[in-house]
């Protein structure tokens, strides 16, 4: 194992490197940490892969077409598992040897070193630095497709061609966040916002259930205008009570208390409640409310389209 003194590895380079590879440095144990149970997990998949493979009886089709579908996935899937260990395995060896070059720095300079020697090393460290973060940002778009690609295979009955879930991956990469709030009387549709990292959630949580991220806004996303309008006292009852208990995860007690605080705000549009992410976004909001300065509500943007009377 490679240890290091890491408040003198802080106080030693803190001058000497960019915040961003200082910063880099401090998280480092964290990162290896969290890729090596990304690494694990990734090995896990890749046995399920085998074994799916082996196991014929999954794929239980007679039609020629979905045959064929079937085995383009297994071969895309395993080529997929490979390549995402690849990249990990890469990245890990990269900050295998971030980790050692810190340590021989350590074990040949100190604080009273001479700078122009340490200036040297610290630069190759700094290069090391720059390739790691560099070969991160370039694989993870890469390592996503994998994932989703492989999450399919084990999750689904792989009916679908591998274009069509290549076509759902580039949906999904030319998604962005949403953070507005849109209320449409003429439409009859209230859009939530919402971000990529929810969506993504969604999709590796609910495989079976969702398949795009468009099936994820529809569904969990979008309501209609009636559903919030019609009857506003059981509406801001019903979605505070769902922020409580299933977005800030609290009792049912509390969650309860907490809808009926808030069912007879009259001036508190139910899809505000249905739109905030905590409890403390919603406070902020009425804070905004009862100061007559929501202009001064940043979590998103909040547009009403209402029918002229």
């Amino acid at each position: 194992m490679i240890t290091y003194d890491h408040d003198f590895a802080c106080r030693l380079f803190y001058d000497l490197l960019k915040p961003k590879q200082t910063d880099y440095l401090e998280n480092l144990v964290e990162k290896a940490n969290k890729l090596e149970k990304d690494i694990e997990l990734a090995n896990q998949k890749r046995e399920q892969i085998i074994n799916k493979i082996n196991n014929t009886s999954d794929s239980t089709s007679s039609k020629p077409k979905e045959i064929r579908n079937y085995i383009n996935n297994s071969e895309f899937s395993y080529e997929s598992i490979e390549n995402l260990l690849h990249n990990l395995n890469q990245l890990q060896q990269k900050y295998t040897n971030i980790r050692k070059y810190l340590a021989l720095i350590l074990e040949s300079h100190n604080l009273e070193s001479d700078k122009s020697i340490l200036n040297e090393d610290l630069q190759i460290l700094s290069e090391k630095i720059s390739d790691a973060i560099y070969y991160e940002e370039l694989t993870q778009t890469d390592n996503q497709k994998c994932l989703l690609l492989i999450d399919n295979f084990l999750h689904t009955s792989n009916t679908e061609t591998v274009s069509e879930i290549i076509e759902n991956i580039t949906n999904f990469e030319e998604l962005k966040d949403n953070l507005v709030l849109k209320v449409s009387e003429k439409n009859h549709i209230v859009e939530l916002p919402y971000t990529k990292f929810e969506i993504e959630q969604f999709l590796k949580q609910y495989p079976n259930d969702y398949k795009t991220p468009q099936d994820v806004i529809d569904k969990e996303f979008t309501g209609t205008y009636a559903m919030y309008n019609k009857h506003p006292i059981i509406a801001r009852f019903r979605e505070a009570y769902y922020l409580s208990r299933n977005k800030e995860m609290k009792s049912i007690i509390d969650s309860f208390n907490y809808a009926k605080n808030m069912m007879f705000k009259r001036d508190l549009n139910p899809t505000i409640i249905a739109a905030v992410k905590s409890e403390e976004q919603l406070q902020d909001y009425l804070e905004c409310l009862e100061n007559n300065n929501l202009e001064n509500f940043k979590h998103f943007s909040i547009i009403f389209e209402i029918n002229p009377i």
